[in-house]
């Protein structure tokens, strides 16, 4: 995958994991903008595949704030909902278990309702009804920067369909050490991670690193062993 940006005299390639600083905070905030405004039409960035197919917004997520961040998103919650309905339909004895008990709980619950002063409608009692009164949803970590960023990357990995996730001033907040960690974590998941930052950090040997300095000049500042 390739990033183009107007303000670069040519696209950086983002293999693994690859940190883009831009000193210029104007620059920076106009490229942060631009990745949420996304259109593979736009003027403003570019992103494409090695066959110079266009990437589209739906497939790079986008994180500002790390803390923030809500892991349990509508669009991981469907997906888990999606894996694990499927996951028990592949076990046919589970399936007839829990459809037989299902039943036996919606038998009650009618029984119980026959004497009552209004008339109730019942809907099907469906898996999916299940997991959301179960509140089943991904248990996080929410102690530190460091471990919410891991949790970030394993939920990316989940979303299948993602192929670039791009993390905005993570490089000030994590420690050279927890920094190496994060992209070994990433490029063990197979997770192509842009870090756009606008201020230098010492870079890691795993990270390769671009810096779009104050004259608008793009330098490749390290390269990943």
């Amino acid at each position: 995958m390739k990033l183009n940006f107007n303000m670069m005299d040519e696209a950086i390639e983002l293999n693994g994991a690859t940190s883009l600083v831009i000193e210029n905070k104007v620059v920076f905030a106009k490229l942060v903008e631009s990745f949420y405004a996304y259109s593979p039409d736009g003027a403003e960035v570019k992103l494409f595949g090695d066959k110079y197919e266009s990437i589209k917004q739906d497939d790079f997520m986008v994180v500002t704030d790390v803390l923030g961040y809500d892991i349990n998103n509508a669009s991981v919650i469907k997906l888990l909902y999606g894996d694990l309905e499927s996951q028990i339909a592949n076990n046919p004895e589970l399936h007839t278990e829990i459809e037989d008990a299902l039943g036996k709980v919606a038998t009650l619950i009618i029984r119980e309702t026959l004497d009552f002063e209004l008339d109730l409608h019942f809907s099907e009692l469906t898996m999916q009804k299940i997991f959301k009164a179960l509140d089943i949803k991904v248990e996080t970590s929410d102690l530190t920067i460091f471990e919410r960023t891991s949790d970030i990357i394993l939920i990316f990995k989940y979303m299948r369909r993602k192929k670039l996730l791009v993390f905005i001033n993570l490089g000030t907040y994590l420690s050279p050490e927890q920094m190496l960690a994060t992209v070994e974590h990433a490029t063990l998941q197979n997770i192509t991670m842009l870090l756009l930052d606008n201020a230098a950090f010492d870079a890691p040997s795993n990270l390769t690193q671009y810096v779009m300095d104050k004259d608008f000049v793009v330098i490749k500042t390290n390269t990943a062993m």
